[in-house]
């Protein structure tokens, strides 16, 4: 290369002193880039931060394409939206053939929008709108960590309003419920009911995949206020006093939901008062 430059400059018509002295720049300039090169502190800190920067770039990557959080929306259409550490919608999937056509229907593509957005954008999509109709009702399920839930039922919730409809709330901190609702072909929330309904009767996933959610929810109601009434009559018998059908004052027998109530312009059946705490093979759902 040196031999190469030195050849060029010969055959350059210039003032011999120019040339020695662009020479002399030149060969200065070489020797301070291989010095830089070779010193190995240099070196080290060069690809110290290469490395870093790309392990920057594939841990944001991660923290926003891992899902660490989910929202199942059930009405008859079942629904399950996977969000990302930000509370965006990593992906949106549907577990029956209204559920799919409510993906189809909405109205833009909530991949990437904020959970409320999508829930919003559900919620009022026109394909919604049949299922929504009469004492309907919508049913919110969450798996997410024990300080994130609160804020994420506070979201869902407050779309259902705004939107006017109530809707029934469930929550759990154990992501392995997710599975194992997957597992059975079913969105969280549909799973959760099935497992409900399960203690009173045999049922098994695919009975309860063809069920709506109402049906679900109110099946389960009715044992558990035949338990209520029985436990009441007993109670009542051992104390010498007539038995009651009817329950205390300002209850009703829970299906292990919160109930949200609808505005005031919007009445839909709250019924359903008060979470349950829920065990079956050994897993606890708040």
């Amino acid at each position: 290369m040196a031999n190469k430059i030195s050849d060029a400059f010969d055959q350059i018509q210039a003032d011999p002193q120019l040339k020695r002295a662009t020479r002399q720049f030149l060969a200065e300039k070489r020797k301070k880039r291989r010095r830089w090169y070779q010193q190995p502190a240099l070196r080290w800190a060069a690809s110290v931060c290469t490395i870093l920067f790309i392990a920057a770039g594939i841990g944001g990557f991660s923290l926003v394409r891992t899902p660490v959080s989910y929202v199942s929306i059930d009405v008859n259409p079942s629904i399950e939206l996977a969000l990302n550490r930000f509370d965006r919608v990593v992906s949106a999937e549907a577990y029956n053939k209204e559920g799919e056509d409510i993906l189809k229907d909405v109205s833009f593509d909530i991949k990437g929008a904020t959970y409320k957005e999508a829930v919003d954008a559900v919620i009022r999509c026109p394909a919604m709108r049949r299922y929504l109709a009469g004492d309907a009702e919508i049913y919110i399920t969450v798996a997410a960590e024990q300080e994130k839930e609160p804020q994420l039922k506070a979201g869902a919730e407050e779309s259902c309003r705004r939107n006017g409809h109530g809707c029934r709330y469930n929550s759990t901190d154990d992501a392995s419920a997710v599975q194992q609702a997957r597992a059975c072909g079913m969105s969280l929330g549909r799973y959760f009911a099935y497992q409900q309904l399960s203690q009173y009767e045999e049922v098994t996933p695919d009975d309860c995949r063809h069920m709506t959610m109402s049906e679900m929810h109110g099946r389960t109601q009715e044992h558990r206020q035949g338990e209520e009434n029985h436990q009441d009559s007993k109670s009542d018998s051992g104390h010498g006093g007539s038995s009651s059908s009817a329950a205390e004052p300002g209850h009703k027998s829970g299906s292990g939901y919160n109930s949200s109530p609808a505005p005031a312009t919007t009445p839909v059946p709250t019924s359903g008062a008060g979470k349950h705490q829920q065990k079956r093979h050994g897993q606890k759902h708040h």
